[in-house]
Order: structure tokens, then sequence, then C-alpha cells
């Protein structure tokens, strides 16, 4: 009789499994890809500083205006980043997904790169052409990797230890002319994914997404705009292709936090949100 008991047990422990499993997957949340850890610190609306493997990445960090419904970095935040304090000492490599306010800002990158000068900035042509103009771009020239992409095509570069595969996709604006470059950010074997602006679901981007070989990417941490939330489309990419080990909800208004968190827990349950400048999380 112990021995069935046991043996029953054990049954339903696996099965218990196999339904997180699947669950998981489709929040975002499959066994580790790397045993590193990644380190992320929330700037504001989809800023981050993402440190692993002894490296530090920038993210769509360094803005100080845009929409106004979304947060900015204060002033003392970016003092704090712009002279290399704390956490943000010797920083490796900054990107921006595209060429909006709320993700990038033409001064204050021109005055980052002219003050660390072992930085250094990849971002599209769009983003590239804003600072090309300025006195101070021969100053820095050297520093910025320009990504002439038309959507759909991918490009790579590598820095400082650090590889960087782009994928051009479709700003999600009704507009459309604005490219988003959906960065996948190798540090030394921890990986993560960030969309920027681009939706999973957007059809207009069905093509590119459908030949990248997510399968192969082994993602560890998965930055998804809040407003990729709903459709099957996107909890399909995520659950089966893009498999990341953890997933990280950005582009929320301060005043929609509370409202924002319960309608993205009901479709991700086990999804990390930032709420507050300066917090920091270690993803295993």
């Amino acid at each position: 009789m112990t021995r069935i008991v046991a043996v029953i047990s054990l049954l339903i422990a696996l099965l218990v499994d196999g339904l997180f499993a699947r669950e998981s997957g489709s929040v975002g949340r499959t066994a580790p890809s790397s045993p590193l850890p990644i380190t992320v610190t929330y700037i504001a609306n989809e800023g981050f500083l993402i440190e692993a493997a002894g490296k530090k990445v920038l993210i769509d960090a360094l803005f100080d205006g845009g929409q106004p419904d979304y947060m900015v970095p204060s002033p003392e935040l970016l003092g704090q980043i712009e002279t290399g304090k704390g956490p943000f000492a010797a920083v490796d490599l900054i990107l921006a997904t595209h060429v909006h306010g709320d993700h990038f800002s033409p001064a204050i990158i021109l005055r980052y790169l002219r003050a660390h000068p072992r930085c250094h900035f990849a971002a599209h042509k769009q983003v590239v052409d804003t600072i090309r103009g300025d006195r101070s771009f021969p100053d820095v020239r050297k520093q910025v990797h320009e990504l002439d992409l038309l959507t759909g095509v991918r490009g790579q570069v590598a820095l400082e230890g650090i590889t960087v595969d782009a994928l051009c996709l479709n700003d999600g604006a009704p507009q459309r002319e604005v490219k988003n470059l959906v960065f996948l950010v190798d540090m030394g074997g921890a990986r993560f994914l960030h969309m920027g602006d681009a939706f999973l679901w957007d059809r207009q981007n069905d093509i590119p997404l459908d030949a990248y070989p997510f399968e192969r990417a082994h993602i560890d941490l998965l930055f998804l705009n809040q407003y990729d939330r709903g459709p099957a489309r996107t909890r399909d990419l995520i659950a089966n292709r893009i498999k990341p080990s953890h997933l990280v909800i950005m582009h929320i208004g301060p005043g929609e936090f509370a409202a924002a968190s319960q309608k993205l827990h009901a479709s991700f349950p086990l999804a990390t949100l930032f709420e507050k400048p300066m917090e920091r999380r270690v993803f295993r």
C-alpha cells in the first residue's frame, strides 16, 4: 500500500509539473537558458540598465521628454547616469530602439558619449541622423554604430564582448514610417530580447518574426510592451517560439500602473512589472 501511495504521489507531482510548465511557457517562465544572473535596473518607460557577465547595457534610457502619460527620468537620475555614479559606472553599450522622444534624446546621447569615450552607441539610421549634423558628432563618430536596415532585415554588431542582433520592424504607431529595432543582446551567454514599441501581434511584422530563429536564441529575459499583452498571436509566439525564462512588461504610465498591473497579470501571471525608477531585480 505504501508503494502504491508513493507511485500515485509521484504521478500527481509529475502531472502538476507538466501543467505548470505549459502554463509558465505562456507567461514567459521556462527553464533558465543561462546560469548567469541578469540584474535589471528600471530607469523610466522602456528604459533599463541591464548587467550580466561583467557587462552593462543601457537601453532606451537616455531621454527627457516624449509623451506626458509615461514616466521620464528625473534630472537627478539623468545626472547620476551621465556622471557614471553607482550602478551606472563603466557602461559598455547604449541602445536606442527608435527615434521617439520617450526613448531617446539626441542632446543627452551626445553629451553622454563625449563624457564616456569608451562607451558605444548602436541604433537605426533614423536615430543616428538626428545627431549626425551636430558639431560635436565628429568627436563621438567612432563610438556610434549605425544600423541602416529596412523593415524585416536583420543586422549585427559586436562591441566590448557584447553581441547585438537587431531586427528592424515597424513601430506600433499608426503612421508606420518609424523603424523600430528589436534587440537580441548576448552578454557573455546571458541573453535578453527588447521589443521597443514593436508588437508581436502586428500582422505587418509576421514574415520577419516567423523567419527569426527564436528557437536557437535561448532567451533569458523578454522585455514586452504592455499593449502587446492580449492577442493570441503574442501568446503563441512567447509560449512556443521565444520561450523566455522571464518576462518584463514595460511602457506603463505611473497613473495607470494599478489597473494595468491587474490586466497584465491576468494575461501573464508570472510577469515582472517595474513601478519606480531605480528598482532593481536579479533574474536567474
